[in-house]
């Protein structure tokens, strides 16, 4: 999901741009059909870069001219052309065929399906990531032009009778990209699983901000012989995946040979009528191991965002297979410089290979991904050690301009500002803005208008002090809160914090310290549904910290008072014949948070730290003691477990499941019991939230001992897809239980238990409509079980879905 949005910000920020070396340009045409070639291989009589676009354009950038090229194509035969003293070309190759080594088939089966098959039996020992202990360094170059047509460049006279904007634009992408990023990594890997890459130097046209040195690493996967290949945030099924024949239709394209050796050119592409997220394109297999020697790829279906191409190179480097070149094209649909679609090329060049150094475990931390503190600051000498070509002439007039654009339209500015997507706070100066305080709704509050802001590293990297202040409308109530943070220890994320807040809070929830809605989850919906809340005033202290690599703790002391709002009252016992109708309340607790999340990784810059997903579930818990003493008036103990899980299935969809349970041992008011999150409510607009249950009315059932499930199976648009219409069609599942020990304690308000079950069941389809970055469905659900109410229709509920079409 992270390189979806770096994507989405690539894609604002070269929309912000207003706006000789030696260059050849030109396309390849089958001679006797006239269809441009796409993928065609091209040698130079030096070394430069060859790039290859969406239409079959290639564009060549050297800093000296080239006078030959050697081009060939799979199925035609090789050609060699002088191209001295030109700037455009076009390249006719001639159709050919070669005998296929023999093989002993059953009759009608596919001749590829055998060579496919010994790639399948094969794939762990050429995976690097299953076989070897590896280091090396890539150097990285990631620039955007435009998709020029090639009618035009070949054409000077055509060019002469375009609009003057395109004249001009024409003229200028011949003399500068519109944005070009480097990046220099150096990565090593220890089996099974233990990875570290640190991004050594980056260089960003027009910015000096580095969140732009992570991209370089998350647009593919770094070896195809993954179960499910990843394509700019996307997974999809291998063409070389355990019984790929089944879903793809390979076609031997033609043999080459390399020494004793042959190269099988295989194209593969989804079978029609099997619906699942595929790619095509082409396999150079070569028969020294069966091992993959180059992959064209592209998703079979496109993005309505971008047209995304990948390419992999490998080689044999002491005597294993290993990925020396990454390729990557883009093709961003909604992103124009004036009338001229904007093209990215992306190549990575993995140099200084050291196939099983001697590497230790203490060499790997939790931090699988990191920016150096002197990533911007690297000299011309450091460069061009691993630049694969020294800077050509377009090159430096691209970061020249866009760099002085940059400084005047404050490109970095902007970015800071994208960069809330992935943190929610907006930097300002010495303190960031809290942008989660300063506008929310809620049934009890109505609109919530607010502010709130932290100062961050720039004050210093030791502490943090902020704090927030907000209006309820519909409650007519100022609420305020703060805090100050000491950092004592970042490598084992050891931090102090002490905080006060006076504000509402919802009973019969507990809010873990440590969780967090996920980004692009609508789980953040079911707060709109919040009726009943209660004021509090509460103080503070934590102490955070992390251990056994995986684990991280919270332990916690505060007082809090608690003023009831409503009817509700706790029968709080004075003596033997003397009750008392409570709702004010003073707990003091002390306690410990826990979050397990076993082999999570984490990416760390200047500006952000994230979380990579982990392929295990999540596991969080916390214990409060509440104390009964001259700090409370309470003695229980109150246990909450959590966990959580997103799996992709292959060729199935993602199923995810999310369960809480917890208990509380003595008696204790409401707001320390479980109140089940329900949120239908009769005559208002609806929309569906994640974890959840859709038909339960708000707070209808409190109990001390509780589990819910909430279980969604999507199957993405595996079920339903034409080329505008592809509709995501999901079950859901939610099932609770409960029970309350001394029920009498609680009156002044009706609830239900639920020791019987509460179940409801739904159907979503999602991404119906579309637009920009968000889609809309609609969901069903149905109350059912012991709980069900009398009235049928009651039962049944219709909801507006909302997603995010990244």
């Amino acid at each position: 999901m992270r390189s979806k949005i770096i994507l989405s910000i690539l894609f604002f920020l070269i929309c912000s741009v207003g706006y000789s070396q030696y260059t050849l340009r030109g396309k390849v045409i089958d001679e006797n059909t006239k269809e441009v070639l796409a993928f065609v291989n091209i040698l130079a009589n030096q070394k430069v870069g060859v790039t290859s676009s969406i239409d079959g354009l290639f564009t060549i950038q050297s800093a000296a001219p080239i006078t030959s090229l050697k081009l060939s194509y799979v199925g035609y035969e090789p050609k060699q052309i002088d191209v001295a003293g030109k700037t455009s070309i076009i390249v006719s190759l001639i159709p050919t065929s070669y005998q296929l080594s023999e093989f002993v088939l059953l009759p009608g089966e596919n001749p590829a399906h055998a060579i496919i098959n010994k790639v399948v039996e094969n794939r762990k020992i050429h995976n690097p990531e299953k076989s070897l202990n590896f280091k090396y360094e890539s150097y990285n170059k990631l620039f955007i032009t435009g998709n020029v047509d090639s009618s035009l460049i070949n054409n000077p006279e055509k060019l002469k009778e375009q609009e003057s904007i395109t004249r001009r634009t024409v003229d200028i992408l011949e003399k500068q990209h519109i944005f070009l990023m480097e990046s220099v990594t150096e990565r090593k890997y220890m089996l099974p699983d233990k990875s570290y890459e640190k991004i050594l130097a980056s260089r960003v046209s027009g910015l000096q901000n580095n969140t732009f040195s992570l991209i370089a690493t998350e647009l593919q996967s770094f070896s195809f012989y993954t179960e499910m290949v990843k394509v700019a945030g996307n997974s999809y099924l291998n063409p070389i995946s355990v019984n790929s024949p089944d879903k793809y239709f390979f076609l031997i394209e033609d043999t080459s040979f390399s020494g004793i050796d042959t190269v099988f050119v295989i194209s593969f592409r989804p079978r029609k009528g099997k619906n699942f997220t595929g790619l095509k394109g082409l396999l150079y297999i070569n028969t020294d191991g069966y091992a993959l020697q180059n992959v064209i790829a592209e998703p079979n279906e496109e993005s309505e965002m971008f047209t995304i191409k990948i390419q992999q190179q490998y080689e044999k480097v002491e005597n294993s297979w290993f990925p020396v070149q990454l390729n990557t094209t883009i093709l961003f649909k909604n992103a124009y410089i004036n009338n001229l679609q904007m093209l990215g090329i992306g190549k990575s060049y993995l140099k200084n290979i050291d196939i099983n150094p001697d590497l230790k475990k203490k060499e790997f931390g939790i931090v699988e991904t990191e920016v150096a503190d002197d990533v911007t600051k690297k000299d011309e000498e450091f460069w061009n050690r691993y630049r694969v070509d020294t800077l050509s002439t377009k090159d430096r007039n691209t970061y020249h301009v866009i760099d002085s654009i940059g400084k005047a339209e404050n490109f970095d500015r902007t970015l800071s500002t994208l960069e809330t997507l992935l943190s929610g706070k907006l930097k300002w100066g010495y303190v960031d803005l809290d942008l989660d305080k300063f506008l929310n709704y809620n049934d009890y509050e109505g609109f919530r208008f607010g502010a709130g802001l932290h100062t961050n590293r720039k004050l210093s990297k030791f502490f943090s002090i902020g704090g927030y202040g907000a209006y309820g409308v519909k409650d007519n109530a100022f609420k305020f809160g703060g805090d100050v943070n000491f950092f004592l220890y970042r490598n084992y994320d050891l931090e102090l914090n002490f905080s006060y807040q006076k504000d509402v809070v919802e009973p019969g929830t507990v809010r873990f310290y440590t969780y967090k809605i996920p980004l692009m989850s609508t789980a953040g919906n079911r707060f709109f549904y919040m009726s009943r809340m209660n004021q509090n005033e509460k103080i503070e202290t934590r102490l955070r910290f992390r251990t056994l690599r995986y684990l991280g703790v919270y332990l916690f002391a505060n007082q809090e008072s608690i003023d009831v709002t409503n009817s509700y009252y706790f029968m709080n016992k004075i003596s033997d014949n003397v009750w008392l109708h409570d709702k004010n309340y003073l707990f003091n607790e002390i306690g410990a948070e826990f979050k397990y999340a076993f082999k999570q990784k984490i990416v760390q810059s200047s500006n952000f730290r994230y979380n990579k997903p982990t392929p295990y579930p999540i596991i969080y818990a916390r214990i409060a003691q509440g104390l009964n003493n001259d700090y409370g008036q309470f003695d229980y103990t109150r246990i909450t477990l959590l966990t959580e899980k997103k799996f992709q299935l292959k060729n199935m969809g993602v199923f995810s499941f999310y369960v809480e349970s917890g208990i509380t041992v003595g008696d204790a008011p409401i707001q320390k019991l479980n109140s089940s999150i329900g949120l239908f409510v009769k005559g208002s607009f609806l929309a569906a939230s994640e974890l959840a249950f859709e038909t339960m009315f708000p707070c209808e059932f409190f109990s001390d001992k509780f589990s819910n499930i909430h279980l969604i199976h999507s199957f993405e648009n595996l079920l339903f897809k034409t080329k505008k219409f592809q509709p995501k069609l999901a079950l859901i599942t939610n099932i609770g239980f409960g029970s309350l020990k001394n029920e009498t304690n609680h009156a002044g308000v009706d609830f239900k238990t639920m020791e019987h079950g509460y179940y409801e069941s739904g159907i979503a389809l999602n991404s119906l409509v579309k637009a920009n970055f968000t889609s809309f469905g609609v969901a069903g659900y149905y109350r059912y079980g012991p709980y069900q109410l009398p009235k049928h229709s009651d039962n049944f509920t219709v909801k507006l879905t909302v997603g995010y079409a990244f």
